[in-house]
């Protein structure tokens, strides 16, 4: 805890900081609004514990202080380390207690008799905050927020915290319900998952409530698992995509796009290759290759219709443009139904 900091005496014998120490302090000062990224255990939590007692010097009262980390064992370890250094102030000689205050990067200047004494008082007026000093964890700070403000959050205002050993159980018993009344679903997941596995896939799944709160549509599903779509639902996509007239249009077109480049003779050839008679699902993802643009691998509900056809074909097909467009409007309509 009475660690002084690292530095280099100059000619005149004082201590000058070192360029890591100096860079602490300057991180440390409540002045400064501070973005710091550091390695672990390069100092990250003894700046921010520097950074409340500077405040609490600066006549900040303790119950004003807000301090946030990421775990409980973050939080304590810096609660344990600002009590301990308020402690030792409030015991320790002048001439030490103006050092470690110069440590801290307050100047000569600043640290006078009523400084001293002040110092002294923080280790006390910390112990007699109401509700303590705010060291907390970021889950915590959200729990109290909500206490404050059930209605609006729209919760119980008799709403506990589950921890983490309640979870665990809680999880574990829904696995036992799993095995009982589906077990063939538990034999599945099995095949993918041993020991503790399992519990934290279903921790990490459980943090995703969101995703499952809307009924995604059916042909979504089908997607997602590469699954032919259902009957009704592949009814839907064709009824969208196409109305009658697809054949007549792609057998005037075919020709004109055909005189064209190679990129449009391919184009040609795959919309011969569409059975515009009786269209199924598979001929919907040709047309889908055809006329949408990719992303990640996957179509988007949208049209390439700057693109495609060039512009020479565009103007090949004429007044034909306008009919070859708009179906290639629908069939991204039809892929918009699946997403």
């Amino acid at each position: 805890m009475g660690q002084h900091r690292r530095g280099q005496a100059d000619r005149g014998g004082n201590v000058r900081p070192d360029d890591a120490t100096e860079a602490q302090i300057k991180a440390a000062d409540p002045d400064a609004s501070t973005w710091l990224s550091a390695n672990a255990g390069s100092g990250k939590t003894r700046v921010l514990t520097d950074r409340v007692a500077r405040l609490l010097l600066k006549g900040v009262s303790p119950q004003r202080v807000l301090c946030l980390t990421y775990t409980k064992a973050a939080a304590s370890e810096m609660q344990n380390r600002l009590f301990g250094n308020l402690g030792e102030w409030a015991m320790m000689s002048d001439q030490k207690l103006y050092g470690r205050l110069n440590d801290l990067g307050l100047s000569a200047t600043d640290i006078g008799p009523e400084k001293l004494r002040d110092a002294r008082r923080l280790f006390a007026k910390a112990i007699e905050t109401p509700g303590g000093l705010k060291i907390q964890t970021i889950h915590s700070f959200c729990a109290a927020l909500l206490r404050r403000f059930p209605m609006e959050a729209g919760i119980s205002p008799a709403f506990v915290e589950m921890d983490d050993r309640n979870a665990k159980l809680m999880r574990a018993d829904l696995l036992e319900q799993i095995a009982q009344s589906h077990p063939e679903t538990m034999a599945g997941l099995a095949r993918y998952f041993s020991g503790s596995e399992i519990d934290t896939f279903l921790q990490e799944l459980s943090g995703k409530r969101a995703l499952f709160n809307r009924k995604p549509k059916s042909a979504r599903f089908a997607t997602a698992f590469g699954l032919p779509p259902t009957q009704d639902t592949a009814q839907a996509l064709l009824n969208a995509a196409f109305t009658g007239a697809e054949k007549d249009l792609i057998a005037r077109a075919c020709p004109l796009l055909e005189a064209q480049s190679t990129t449009m003779v391919a184009l040609a050839e795959k919309l011969r290759r569409i059975d515009l008679e009786t269209p199924g699902i598979d001929d919907l993802q040709a047309l889908y290759a055809a006329f949408l643009y990719k992303d990640q691998g996957a179509y988007k509900p949208e049209a390439k219709t700057k693109s495609v056809p060039t512009k020479k074909a565009q103007e090949a097909l004429g007044e034909l443009l306008p009919e070859f467009h708009e179906f290639m409007r629908r069939v991204a309509d039809a892929r918009s139904l699946e997403l």
